[in-house]
C-alpha cells in the first residue's frame, strides 16, 4: 500500500484519476428520512439525519427538522436505517498464503489488499467497513487492518496495524522446517542450516507466546534490544506495543480449554484481548470476564456442504452453542458476530441473523443485540468506534437505508453511503422494479387477492399475491384496486379520419369505412392523437381497431397498445381479427353457397403457403449447405409468442428397469389437445412396431394405459421444461422407469391408414411398402427416360403468388386470429355459426345483441363467443333481457366492444352496468379483460393479473363497479401514463 501511496504522489497533478463511482458535491446537504433508526444502541423513531462533508451534521426528530430546498432528500416512504455494516473478521479481501516463517508480526494485512478494486457485491451488502486477517496457519502470521469500503482508493486503508494476530488452532501446529545458510558465507560454508520452528502441540503454541511476551517484555523495560532480520530470532517490536496499549491482541481460539489460557496470558501481560473463532467461549464466561475479553464470534451453519460429526465423534472445534452469542451478551462479554468460514462476506447481517433466538429465558439474543454485534460493538472491539458502527453527530456518515426491516431474511440495503458518498443506490438503476401494493387485486383469472402485492419489472408482471416476493429497492406503489387493463375488442380511435374546423380546431370525422382484407387500421393509426390518451386515462390498455360493418367483407382488425408511444410499439398485431357483416344479406342458398365458396378459397390459398411451408422445410432438411445459401428473410419482432406446449413433439431416450435388455431406447411421439394427449410409443420392450395410445394430462401429470397381451401397462410422467421422467407399471407391477428428451416439437404419429381417395399414406415419399414414388427402370434410368446421371439438385419450391387481400385467411383459418360477423336473420345465422365451426373452425364472435336469446343455445353448442356494444338491455315479449348476463349464463365468452364510431372510455360504466343488472363482478370485469384477451388469441400476454404477462393494470380508487370508484392511475407495459401521488421512493 505504501507504494501505492508513493507513485501517487509522483503522479502530475493535472491528470485526472478515474474511480468507481462519481465524486459527490460534499459541500451540498443530503437528509436521510427514516421511520426507524438504529443509532448503533437502539431503535428511534421518525428521525431526520442531515449530512455534510461526510460526516452527520445532525439526527432530528422529522417534525422538527427544516430542510433546504436544494438538499438531497433519500426517503424511500416505509424506510429502516441502520449505521453502516461493520464486518470484524475477513480473510477474502486480502487473501494471504502462509508464511514460511511461523512468527512474521511485521507483516500486515493491508499490504495485500488492492483498494482499487471494484467491490460492488460488498458495497450493495451494507458493508462499510471491514477487518482484514493477515492469515490462520501460523503461530503470529502478523498484524490485521481495517479498511473502508467504498471509500476514495486513496483513503481506503483506516488503520494499518489494528491488531497483532496469534493462532493456538491446531492449523498452527508444525510449521515447516527452515534451512539456513551458515554464517558468514564462504567457499568453505557447509551445506544449509535446518532450523525447526515452534510450535509443535498444544504446550508448545502457550509457551511459545509466553516466550515472545517475556522477550517483549524485556525490549520494553530496556534490558534487551529487538532482534531485527535476525534468522530464527522474531523481530517483537510489535508485541512491545501490545504491551504499551497501542496495538490489541487478537487470538485465534475455538476450545475452551485454548480460550482460558489465552485469557491467562493476556491478563498475565496485561494486554488487551479479542477472541477470534470463540466455538466455546460460551463455557469460559467468567474467565473472559476477567481478561475484559470480547469475541468475534462465528455463527449460522452452511446452506451446504460438511457440518462438523454430531455427537460422540470429536469436533476439534469445540462443541458449539445455539445460544452463545445470548450467554456471552448477558453475561456482559462485548460480541461481534461474523459468517462461518464459508459464508459470503456480503451476507453479513443474513449470518448474523442466525445468532437471534426467541423464547421466555433471560439470556436470549434480541434483535438489538444482533444488530450492535455487526455495527457498534463490532466497531469498538476493531477501535474505531469514535468513528464508525453509530448514528451520532460527528461521526462518519456510513448509512445501509433498507424499504423494510433488515431482520426479514429478504431484506438488502436500497442505498449505501460511505462517508457521506452513495456508493449502491437501487432506485437509479434502468429496471427498477415497481411494486405495487392493494387492499384488492382482480387477477381476472378467477382470484381475487386481498392485501396484495403486483411486482413489475421490464414492462412484465414479475409475481402477484399476498406474499409475493418485492425486490430490495423497488419503487412502492399504494392502490385500493388493481384490475388488469382492459381491452376493446372492437373501436375506433386514433384513426386519422378528423375533420378541420380551422384555427386549430378538429373534430372526429366519420366511422371508418367497410374495405378489403389488404388494408389495415394500423396503416391509419395516430397514438398521439388526443382520444387515444383519453381512452388509455380511462383505462382502455389495447384496442383492436376495426373499420365498420356494411359489407360482407368489411375488412380486418387490428391490436394497438394505448400508451401514446409510436406506432411500431403501439401496434400488438397488424392484423388481429376480421370483420364480416351478413346482417343485411338475404337468407337464400345462393348467398349461403357464396358465403361458403368464399371461406372454401380462402382455405385453398392457406393449404398452397401450408404445403409451401412443410416442402421448404423438408427441402432444407435434405439441402443443407443450399439452404445456407439462400437469402435470408427479413422478420420484424414477434409480438405474440405462441402459448408454450408442455407435451407436443417427439421425445427420445433410454428405459432402464430388470427385464430391459440392450440400451433400452425408446422413442415417444405425442400431441396434446386440451387435456387430452395422442401418440405413439416405440421401444423394444414393447414390440418393434409403434404402439398407439390415448392418455390425459391433467395437473402437470400425463398418464396414458396400453393393452398388450391381455395386460395393463401403465405410463406415467411429469415434464419439466423438455425433459420428461417416465415410469412404466404392467398390471400395477414396477416394470421400469427412463428419462426422455423433446428433440422436436412437431408430433410424428406413424399410422399408414388408408387416405379417403384410397391411396396409402407415404412418408419422405415412401408409401408403406417402402418403395420410393418414383422408382427407376431396371436399365437406371428414371420415369422420365433421363438416367440417373444426368438428374440434379432441385433448387428449393416455388411459393405461391402472394395476394394481398387473402392473407388474413391463413391466420383467420388457423384459428390464430378471429372472426367478427354481425348477423341478422336467425336462420341464416344458424347455418353460417354451422359451415364457420363445423366446416372450417374458425373462431367465431358473433356481434350481433338482437339475436339474443334466441341464437344463445346454437352459439353455445359450437363454442362462439358475443362481442356486443356495451351492455344492451332489450325487452322481448315483455321480459328484460340482459344479453350479456343471459350469454354468460350458458357459458359463452362475451367481449364488450365500443363499436363503430363508440366512444371506448364508456368500457368500465358498460361492465359497471351489467353488474347492475345480475353479473358477477367477476364476469364483468372479464368482459372487458380476460374473456376479450381470449377471443383475441391475445390470452397469454395480456388480460389478466399474471406473472409472465405484459403489465397493463389499472389502479381505481375504491372498490371494482362501486359507485364513486374511478379509474386513478394506468400502467401499460410497465410504465405510467403519468406520474403522480401514491407513490413512495
Amino acid at each position: 500500500m505504501r507504494i501505492l501511496l508513493a507513485f501517487a504522489l509522483l503522479w502530475p497533478s493535472h491528470v485526472e484519476v478515474s474511480r468507481s463511482h462519481p465524486v459527490n458535491d460534499d459541500d451540498r446537504l443530503i437528509v436521510v428520512r427514516g421511520q426507524r433508526c438504529f443509532t448503533g444502541l437502539r431503535w428511534a423513531d421518525d428521525k431526520c439525519i442531515f449530512i455534510k462533508g461526510g460526516k452527520i451534521t445532525a439526527v432530528v426528530s422529522r417534525s422538527e427538522a427544516k430542510i433546504p430546498s436544494d438538499a438531497r432528500v433519500i426517503d424511500l416512504g416505509e424506510t429502516w436505517v441502520l449505521p453502516g455494516l461493520v464486518h470484524a473478521n475477513t480473510a477474502t479481501l486480502a487473501p494471504m498464503p502462509a508464511d514460511r516463517e511461523s512468527v512474521r508480526p511485521q507483516v500486515r494485512a493491508a499490504d495485500a489488499y488492492d483498494p482499487f478494486i471494484p467491490r460492488r457485491s460488498l458495497e450493495a451488502s451494507g458493508i462499510t467497513s471491514a477487518y482484514l486477517t493477515p492469515g490462520s496457519n501460523r503461530l503470529v502470521p502478523g498484524a490485521g487492518s481495517i479498511v473502508r469500503v467504498g471509500a476514495d482508493p486513496l483513503e481506503a486503508i483506516v488503520v494499518e496495524q489494528a491488531s497483532l494476530h496469534a493462532v493456538v488452532t491446531p492449523e498452527a501446529y508444525n510449521p515447516p522446517d527452515i534451512y539456513d545458510p551458515s554464517v558468514p558465507p564462504g567457499p568453505d560454508a557447509g551445506t544449509l542450516i535446518k532450523r525447526r520452528q515452534f510450535p509443535h502441540s498444544r504446550a508448545g503454541a502457550f509457551a511459545a507466546l509466553r516466550s515472545l511476551f517475556d522477550k517483549a517484555k524485556a525490549v520494553k523495560e530496556g534490558r534487551a534490544v529487538p532482534a531485527i532480520n535476525i534468522p530464527g530470532d522474531p523481530d517483537v517490536r510489535s508485541f512491545v506495543k501490545v504491551l504499551e496499549g497501542k496495538l490489541g491482541l487478537r487470538v485465534r481460539a475455538e476450545r475452551a480449554s485454548d480460550i482460558r489460557a489465552v485469557c491467562g496470558i493476556a491478563k498475565d501481560y496485561g494486554v488487551r484481548l479479542v477472541i477470534e473463532g470463540g466455538t466455546e467461549a460460551w463455557r469460559v464466561v467468567p474467565a473472559l470476564k476477567d481478561a475484559k475479553a470480547g469475541v468475534v464470534l462465528r455463527v449460522g451453519k452452511p446452506p451446504s456442504g460438511q457440518q462438523a460429526a454430531p455427537a460422540p465423534f470429536a469436533n476439534q472445534r469445540g462443541k458449539p452453542h445455539w445460544n452463545a452469542a445470548g450467554i456471552l451478551l448477558n453475561a456482559g462479554v462485548q460480541v461481534a458476530l461474523v459468517p462461518p468460514v464459508t459464508g459470503a462476506p456480503g451476507d453479513l447481517l443474513w449470518w448474523a441473523n442466525h445468532a437471534l433466538t426467541t423464547g421466555t429465558q433471560s439470556d436470549l439474543c434480541r434483535e438489538t443485540d444482533v444488530l450492535r454485534a455487526v455495527t457498534s460493538t463490532a466497531a469498538e472491539l476493531l477501535g474505531i468506534g469514535a468513528t464508525a458502527g453509530s448514528i451520532a453527530v460527528g461521526r462518519q456518515a456510513d448509512l445501509c437505508i433498507y424499504d423494510r426491516s433488515p431482520m426479514q431474511p429478504d431484506a438488502r440495503p436500497v442505498i449505501v453511503l460511505s462517508g457521506g458518498k452513495v456508493i449502491h443506490d437501487l432506485t437509479k438503476r434502468k429496471d427498477r422494479p415497481i411494486a405495487i401494493h392493494a387492499k384488492t387485486i382482480h387477477t381476472a383469472t378467477g382470484d381475487v387477492i386481498k392485501n396484495g402485492v403486483v411486482v413489475i419489472r421490464n414492462g412484465k408482471i414479475t409475481a402477484v399475491g399476498a406474499d409475493a416476493f418485492v425486490p430490495a429497492g423497488a419503487r412502492r406503489v399504494e392502490a385500493d384496486t388493481v384490475a388488469p387493463g382492459f381491452i376493446d375488442v372492437g373501436g375506433q380511435l386514433g384513426l386519422r379520419t378528423v375533420r378541420d374546423l380551422g384555427v386549430g380546431g378538429t373534430a372526429k370525422g366519420t366511422p371508418l369505412p367497410a374495405s378489403g382484407l389488404d388494408k389495415s387500421p394500423a396503416s391509419l393509426f395516430d397514438p398521439t392523437f388526443p382520444d387515444v390518451r383519453a381512452a388509455a386515462e380511462s383505462g382502455v390498455t389495447t384496442v383492436a381497431l376495426t373499420r365498420s360493418g356494411g359489407r360482407q367483407v368489411s375488412g380486418v382488425l387490428s391490436v394497438v397498445k394505448t400508451s401514446g408511444r409510436d406506432v411500431e410499439e403501439s401496434v400488438v398485431r397488424d392484423v388481429g381479427g376480421v370483420l364480416f357483416d351478413y346482417s343485411r344479406v338475404a337468407n337464400t342458398k345462393s348467398e349461403i353457397d357464396k358465403f361458403r365458396r368464399q371461406l372454401q378459397a380462402g382455405k385453398k390459398y392457406a393449404d398452397s403457403w401450408k404445403k409451401y411451408d412443410k416442402d421448404l422445410a423438408k427441402w432444407k432438411k435434405e439441402n443443407p449447405d443450399q439452404a445456407k445459401a439462400l437469402p435470408k428473410r427479413r422478420v420484424g419482432k414477434v409480438k405474440v409468442p405462441a402459448p408454450f406446449d408442455p407435451l407436443t413433439g417427439v421425445w427420445e431416450g433410454s428405459l432402464f428397469g430388470p427385464e430391459i435388455t440392450g440400451d433400452g431406447a425408446v422413442e415417444v411421439s405425442m400431441t396434446l389437445v386440451d387435456d387430452k394427449v395422442s401418440g405413439t410409443i416405440k421401444t423394444e420392450a414393447l414390440g418393434d412396431d409403434a404402439r398407439k395410445f390415448e392418455g390425459k394430462y391433467e395437473n402437470d401429470r400425463l398418464t396414458f394405459t396400453l393393452k398388450i397381451d391381455g395386460a395393463e401397462n401403465k405410463f406415467e410422467g411429469t415434464p419439466l421444461r423438455d425433459q420428461l421422467t417416465l415410469t412404466w407399471k404392467r398390471d400395477d407391477a414396477f416394470r421400469a422407469f427412463g428419462q426422455v428428451q423433446r428433440t422436436s416439437t412437431v408430433a410424428t404419429h406413424p399410422t399408414g391408414e388408408k387416405k379417403k381417395d384410397g391411396k396409402a399414406d407415404t412418408k419422405d415419399g415412401k408409401p408403406k411398402d417402402g418403395k420410393p414414388k418414383d422408382a427407376k427402370s431396371k436399365d437406371g434410368e428414371s420415369k422420365d427416360g433421363k438416367s440417373k446421371s444426368s438428374d440434379k439438385k432441385k433448387g428449393p419450391p416455388k411459393a405461391p403468388r402472394k395476394v394481398a387481400a387473402s392473407e388474413p385467411y391463413r391466420a383467420l383459418l388457423q384459428a390464430k386470429i378471429p372472426l367478427f360477423i354481425g348477423l341478422g336473420d336467425e336462420q341464416q345465422a344458424r347455418q353460417i355459426l354451422g359451415i364457420l365451426r363445423n366446416e372450417f373452425e374458425v373462431t367465431t364472435v358473433v356481434i350481433s345483441p338482437n339475436l339474443v336469446p334466441r341464437l344463445l343455445d346454437r352459439m353455445a353448442d359450437l363454442d362462439v363467443g358475443f362481442s356486443p356494444t356495451g351492455n344492451p338491455v332489450r325487452t322481448v315479449k315483455g321480459k328484460r333481457i340482459v344479453a350479456t348476463r343471459v350469454a354468460i349464463e350458458k357459458e359463452i365468452p362475451v367481449a364488450i366492444r365500443s363499436g363503430f364510431g363508440g366512444d371506448s372510455r364508456t368500457l368500465y360504466a358498460a361492465a359497471s352496468h351489467s353488474v347492475r343488472h345480475g353479473v358477477r363482478r367477476d364476469d364483468a370485469l372479464k368482459t372487458i379483460t380476460r374473456w376479450s384477451a381470449m377471443i383475441l388469441n391475445l390470452h397469454d400476454r395480456v388480460g389478466a393479473v399474471k406473472a409472465g404477462f405484459d403489465a397493463d393494470l389499472v389502479l381505481i380508487d375504491g372498490s371494482l363497479f362501486a359507485p364513486g370508484s374511478r379509474v386513478r392511475r394506468v400502467m401499460i407495459d410497465g410504465r405510467f401514463l403519468s406520474e403522480g401521488g401514491g407513490e413512495t421512493r
